[in-house]
């Protein structure tokens, strides 16, 4: 059997982490590509809930917001020691970092979020949901990243949000082999919202397997639920900055790894549950 060319293993795995980012996170992100790219491979947008914002003396503010930004960098550099050439402290502490929601409490009451999709009659996103813009770079090598690559996707997210300040970025960089640990510690200190992934799967022998199954009998869609299931698709490894977690605290967005079946998974949760599908529909 011939080695698939380069293009063909590419394309398998960014269809692999369009699946895990769409399915798992809840994003709706679709395929880009071509010149002038600058290396993104998919985009799109991340709709989650709208917290009210809650009004803070100045003292309560200043120390709520070192509070955070502490944690998040803490988040950003724990990994799981990986054979990719992390080192840090245990999986179990990072997913604290990217938004608590204990108690999820607003001015005195606890928050809940709207039930999903936020969606008004017409279809357009309703005002209890926002968007954050996600940007996605897959590279499917056989080594661990290395720093440049960081560096250079950062320019990227960059330049990119300099066009629109209104919405917020997220950059999500994921990596068949996972990452140096330059390259993570590079990560943690940049400023824009990054999240590293390592997803092994998505080689082009199992995305052919999952293009040979047949066509499923077409079945009436569903009425939309409060909660989708969990997540499906194992992670090797997920760190995200301060950046990134500052920016899901406020948004009360909870990243929380799990184990199923042996295997590790990545969830996102609300208010303390499970986060529904906000927004549009996937591509």
């Amino acid at each position: 059997m011939p080695r698939p060319s380069t293009r063909a293993i590419g394309l398998a795995f960014e269809n692999h982490t369009q699946r895990f980012l769409n399915g798992d996170l809840r994003m709706a992100l679709a395929h880009v590509g071509g010149r002038g790219d600058g290396g993104v491979d998919l985009r799109g947008f991340w709709w989650v809930p709208r917290r009210p914002r809650r009004r803070v003396s100045k003292a309560e503010g200043s120390g709520a917001a070192g509070k955070s930004e502490g944690e998040g960098s803490g988040a950003a550099g724990k990994s799981e020691g990986e054979g990719s050439g992390a080192a840090g402290k245990s999986e179990g502490e990072g997913s604290g970092a990217a938004g608590k929601s204990d108690g999820e409490k607003e001015g005195g009451r606890v928050w809940k979020p709207p039930p999903p999709p936020g969606l008004k009659r017409d279809g357009t996103p309703g005002a209890r949901i926002r968007p954050f813009r996600v940007v996605v770079q897959c590279k499917a090598e056989r080594r661990a990243l290395g720093p440049r690559i960081v560096r250079e996707f950062e320019g990227t997210l960059g330049h990119l949000a300099a066009q629109d300040a209104r919405v917020p970025m997220i950059g999500v960089l994921s990596s068949q082999s996972g990452f140096s640990l330059a390259s993570m510690e590079h990560a943690v200190r940049t400023r824009v919202p990054l999240l590293l992934l390592h997803l092994e799967g998505g080689r082009p022998d199992e995305e052919a397997g999952l293009d040979d199954r047949p066509e499923p009998e077409p079945e009436p869609e569903p009425e939309p639920q409060p909660v989708d299931g969990g997540p499906t698709i194992p992670v090797t490894g997920a760190w995200w900055n301060a950046s990134l977690g500052t920016l899901l605290a406020d948004a009360g967005i909870q990243l929380r790894r799990e184990i199923v079946g042996g295997g590790t998974r990545v969830g996102v949760l609300t208010a303390g549950e499970r986060m529904g599908r906000y927004g549009p529909p996937a591509p």
